[in-house]
């Protein structure tokens, strides 16, 4: 399929030391994967255009999130129940094996043909403690019942939000831009520290970890420390999770984990 230029992913599992390829590939270019507890514990993977996968707890079915071709951009998990967003601020819990749930309520859209407006990325402390940001830096703010939107600091694509054990709320995009705060209090962190894009958030070790395709920081207070490597340095990054004690990072060309202590590639 790769070859003939068709939409496809596979998928494979992880156990101790073991990756194992997990049958059936999809015929859709899989954005996002998430780990779940409710209703079982899953993987989740969603398309770009709604297509759903989950596998485990002997399941193993392929669905949608909704039947229309909405572009959809992140599948997380927030205390333990996967939410998946998506462009034109629409956002859906799973509540059950095959049931999304759109909890975006009357928010709105798009105010006119030519603005293009979305979320990128949804975290949140509960499901009534949520966050998604996107297009524009935006961000808002879920409590359970209404969105809210928060000021923010910048009007650059946040690619990425974390709700921290800290009690605060990172999130991170294009062009170096980094941003820490909570209940509509924003600000910029490490400004113009590095003319990077950022991609991913991860807490572990007590720290923030910042990705970006070729490079991954940790934050110290409000600046940003390069992660040194010692031989057999990765150069790809992108993708960061933190799980069991370990820390991943997973980029086009390396595959690496982390338990505080030291560093294993693992592909």
């Amino acid at each position: 399929m790769q070859d003939k230029g068709l939409p496809f992913a596979v998928f494979y599992d992880h156990d101790t030391s073991v990756f194992g390829l997990i049958e059936h590939p999809v015929r859709w270019n899989c954005v996002s994967v998430c780990a779940t507890e409710y209703p079982k514990p899953q993987m989740v993977a969603l398309g770009e255009y709604g297509q759903v996968r989950v596998y485990g707890s002997q399941d193993d079915l392929e669905s949608r999130v909704v039947p229309e071709n909405l572009r959809f951009r992140e599948v997380r998990s927030i205390a333990g129940v996967a939410y998946a967003c998506a462009m034109d601020r629409k956002v859906f819990r799973r509540d059950d094996l095959d049931q999304w749930t759109p909890i975006h309520g009357d928010l709105p859209s798009r105010p006119g043909p030519d603005i293009v407006l979305g979320f990128e990325s949804i975290h949140g402390f509960g499901p009534d403690d949520l966050y998604a940001v996107g297009w524009h830096g935006e961000i808002w703010h879920f409590d359970g019942r209404d969105w809210h939107q928060e000021e923010s600091p910048t009007n650059i694509i946040l690619n990425r939000v974390y709700c921290a054990p800290d009690g605060f709320v990172y999130a991170c995009g294009l062009r170096g831009t980094l941003l820490k705060g909570r209940h509509g209090q924003w600000s910029l962190v490490a400004a113009d520290a590095y003319d990077l894009d950022y991609w991913d958030l991860e807490w572990f070790g007590d720290r923030l970890w910042i990705s970006s395709h070729h490079g991954l920081f940790t934050l110290e207070g409000d600046t940003l420390q390069p992660v040194q490597f010692d031989d057999d340095a990765p150069s790809t990054f992108f993708h960061l999770d933190a799980r069991d004690g370990i820390l991943w990072t997973v980029g086009s060309d390396d595959i690496l984990q982390f338990d505080g202590d030291e560093w294993e590639r693992i592909a």
